[in-house]
């Protein structure tokens, strides 16, 4: 039966398990309990797969329209600040008071502007709105789906673009602003992350809005709309006159990011150097590339703090950049405050009143009073700091990942229950979302616990994970009624907070009949960062300490355990560390672990169970069966033995269905020109399957074992099919076939040296034109003659154009010194 993967929307055989199109395994659930499980159906129509990108103000999911048989992405009203999901449920639960109102509020407007947009089929630079729709006590937009990567993605890796191509590229975009302005629409939050480029070529601006639906008077989520560099200083202020002009300044700082490789100085800052007498901080472009003159005063016009200097209208804004007759300078500036010009009145009361304001400031920073703030704080970031993001109801995975990629230090502090927050989910967080702090800063987690922190009667094993270590005995009474034996260890952490369980060796939900007298339960208590070590009563040489059923058992002393002295508590300057905290392996994988441990002291390794994992003394693990164990590393000192572990778990080799997967092996990448050939590379599981080839459209190219030969500009899908015990496998991959294609793709010079460089075009009527992305790397003359100036990586493109149509095609050059 053929049934439909909810992670790309192709449809395959359900026999064959993971979708061989994507990977994607049937019954995957959702990343997060606040989001839809794929698989639900709404409005009787839309179904929904995986998540494609989230915020603080709403999900996006990848969807399938049924009705129209065709990819959808569907945007899923959900600001975090107002309302949250339980686990499993499709419901939106909204949290009650204010945020009810806001929440109803901000949903108005968001199906308001949906329906508006929804007019706009035709424009080519905007996402295109299909429907819009309430359920589940929320709302919903459906939109076209945009296969390609955002323009954060291809800036960071091609660094920059020629300015021409990247007018081009923005040309639609100003466009189709121009023609949702005249509507009342403003987007208020361009930047290259809302930008998207599609395989097809394509260049659409997305998320009208979505930022703001959230959005009032009385939110703290202001801080999520503004984006730094791209942002006007209008956008700072919860008043502030937002226009037309807003937009500009913003797809103004897109170009300039484009073409110099350079996010703009933040508005704000920029502002603060006008009113201190210094010079614009905003270095003009032709500084960091070659542009025209009209274009350059196109961008800084476009580009000025304040609103009156600043270019107002998109059309303006296209008009400037394509001007054949010279653009005029706006010279925005703010006049500093001269005290010396005051009338003498002012003199007297300012200062006076500037003095009750220090006084008050004082007071603010002090903390002797404060107000509710529903501004923006903390415009500014100077090197080394970072902002800190909202992880309220993410789980702990996503929460760290997300404070990593900020460069926090994470720690799990323990529970607290919830009436709102789901179970395991982050509940609370140390420092709010939004400030701005210093990189490296720890982040206090507070994880979501069950309203009944004490189940006294349980039929399976608790998940004690961030409890504290009495809190997880008490709920392993159960347990410990049964016979068996828990025992504490102690190792350093550098997420989990002093005292708190950081796993356990019996798995969560495990049935306790499964528990006989005697079965042993590890718990793992942190014991902080490793800087100093308490020994804490009760321990023995092994860092253990053990409870069996009523009775305690404390074994201290060294290996002999004749030692009836308590050990010391000490301080470990050099503590014993691995690096890797968990070790996922394949059975007869190997892993070396990273370990930290004082200069000349002798190593011990163990496995717990060797039947999972061996470990030698140099520290490398074997997988030998699937499952789980602990692998510990020691040594001895007078004081005792210091003792650091990593938990291990061993899953079997993974079986690969049969599959077959496309790939461009050509130089030229996923472009042609007529009558050349490009080979498609073939991978399929298992391996040499005979493989039939076929083109959808053989006007534009013809294919034959691998062999694509271009025919005439256009666009044909390339599939390979074979057959396996009886069932059919196939990948399809798209072939452009486009006007022209140079003679390298890349090339080595040194400086000094020249190559000449030549394109091909599909014929003769084209009109070519060179350009580099960094003269001071490499410099091309006007017959495609280039010369190596400089130490460092630049591209160099050829257009060819022919009425309204261009193409492009680039050579990628290393110049060394020699």
């Amino acid at each position: 039966m053929m049934i439909r993967c909810l992670g790309c929307m192709a449809e395959y055989d359900e026999k064959l398990g993971l979708c061989p199109h994507c990977g994607f395994e049937p019954g995957t659930p959702a990343e997060s309990a606040l989001h839809m499980q794929p698989g639900t159906i709404l409005d009787d129509r839309y179904l929904i797969g995986r998540v494609i990108g989230y915020g603080g103000f709403g999900v996006t999911y990848l969807g399938w329209d049924n009705t129209l048989q065709q990819k959808v992405a569907i945007k899923e009203y959900l600001p975090s600040e107002f309302a949250t999901r339980a686990a499993g449920q499709s419901q939106v639960t909204v949290f009650g008071g204010n945020k009810a109102e806001q929440f109803s509020g901000g949903m108005v407007k968001f199906v308001e502007e949906a329906k508006r947009l929804a007019q706009f089929q035709n424009e080519p630079g905007i996402v295109r709105v299909f429907d819009s729709f309430e359920a589940n006590n929320t709302a919903y937009i459906v939109m076209e789906y945009l296969d390609g990567e955002a323009l954060t993605a291809y800036l960071e890796r091609e660094g920059t673009v020629p300015v021409d191509k990247a007018v081009e590229m923005l040309v639609p975009i100003i466009q189709s602003l121009e023609t949702v302005h005249s509507a009342g629409i403003i987007h208020r939050d361009i930047a290259p992350d809302n930008i998207m480029l599609t395989k097809d070529g394509q260049v659409k601006l997305i998320d009208f809005g979505a930022a703001r639906y959230a959005t009032t008077s009385h939110s703290r989520s202001l801080t999520v709309i503004i984006k730094p560099g791209y942002s006007p200083e209008e956008q700072y202020r919860s008043r502030g006159d937002q226009g037309t002009h807003t937009d500009v300044y913003a797809v103004a700082s897109v170009l300039y990011r484009m073409i110099t490789g350079i996010t703009p100085p933040d508005a704000l800052e920029r502002r603060a150097y006008f009113e201190n007498k210094k010079k614009d901080i905003l270095i003009p472009p032709s500084k960091n590339c070659k542009l025209s003159k009209n274009q350059e005063t196109a961008i800084l016009n476009a580009m000025n703090v304040r609103i009156e200097d600043r270019t107002k209208t998109a059309v303006a804004f296209l008009e400037e950049l394509n001007s054949t007759s010279p653009v005029e300078r706006v010279a925005g500036k703010i006049k500093a405050i001269d005290l010396m010009k005051w009338p003498l009145w002012a003199k007297i009361v300012i200062p006076i009143c500037g003095v009750a304001v220090a006084a008050l400031f004082i007071m603010l920073f002090t903390g002797k009073i404060g107000f509710v703030n529903n501004l923006v704080n903390n415009f500014t970031m100077g090197e080394g700091m970072t902002r800190v993001p909202n992880v309220i109801n993410c789980s702990v995975d996503v929460a760290q990942i997300k404070l990593d990629t900020q460069t926090l230090s994470v720690i799990i502090s323990g529970r607290e229950t919830s009436d709102t927050i789901p179970v395991d989910m982050v509940l609370r967080q140390s420092i709010p979302a939004g400030e701005v702090v210093e990189k490296g800063t720890i982040v206090e987690l507070f994880i979501s616990a069950a309203n009944q922190v004490f189940p006294k009667e349980s039929d399976k094993m608790p998940n004690v994970a961030y409890y504290t270590e009495a809190e997880a005995m008490s709920m392993l009474e159960s347990v410990l009624n049964r016979g068996a034996t828990v025992t504490c260890k102690y190792e350093y952490s550098d997420t989990v907070a002093n005292g708190i369980v950081i796993r356990q060796s019996l798995e969560a939900g495990t049935p306790l009949d499964t528990i006989v007298e005697n079965t042993e339960i590890t718990l793992f208590i942190s014991s902080g960062l490793g800087i100093e070590e308490v020994t804490p009563i009760g321990v023995d040489s092994n860092n253990t300490t053990s409870k069996q059923g009523n009775t305690d058992i404390a074994t201290i002393g060294a290996e002999d355990n004749t030692n009836t002295t308590s050990i010391p508590n000490h301080i470990l300057s050099d503590s014993l560390r691995i690096k890797d905290g968990k070790v996922n392996l394949d059975i007869g994988e190997s892993k070396k672990l990273t370990v930290i441990a004082p200069d000349g002291e002798a190593l011990t390794w163990f496995s717990e169970n060797p039947s999972v994992a061996t470990v030698d003394n140099n520290g490398s693990v074997t997988g030998i069966s699937a499952g789980k164990t602990v692998v510990e590393v020691h040594f001895i000192r007078d004081e005792g033995t210091y003792i650091a572990s990593c938990a291990v778990e061993v899953a079997e080799a993974e079986v690969v269905a049969p599959s077959i997967r496309l790939s461009y092996s050509a130089s030229e990448g996923d472009y042609l020109i007529p009558d050349r050939t490009m080979t498609i590379k073939a991978v399929t599981s298992p391996t040499a399957q005979l493989l039939i080839w076929t083109s959808s459209d053989e006007s534009v190219a013809t294919v034959s074992d691998g062999v694509v030969y271009a025919v005439s500009t256009g666009s044909a899908t390339i599939t390979a099919q074979f057959v396996y015990n009886g069932e059919t496998y196939s990948d399809s991959i798209i072939v452009h076939v486009r006007s022209v294609a140079i003679s390298n793709t890349s090339l080595l010079l040194s400086i000094g040296n020249s190559k000449q460089l030549s394109a091909t075009t599909a014929s003769e009527n084209f009109t070519l034109k060179w350009a580099s992305s960094d003269t001071n790397v490499v410099i091309v003359d006007d017959s495609g003659f280039v010369t190596a100036v400089g130490v460092g990586e630049a591209s160099v493109s050829v257009s060819a154009t022919q009425g309204r149509n261009t193409s492009w095609s680039y050579c990628y050059i290393t110049v060394s010194a020699n």
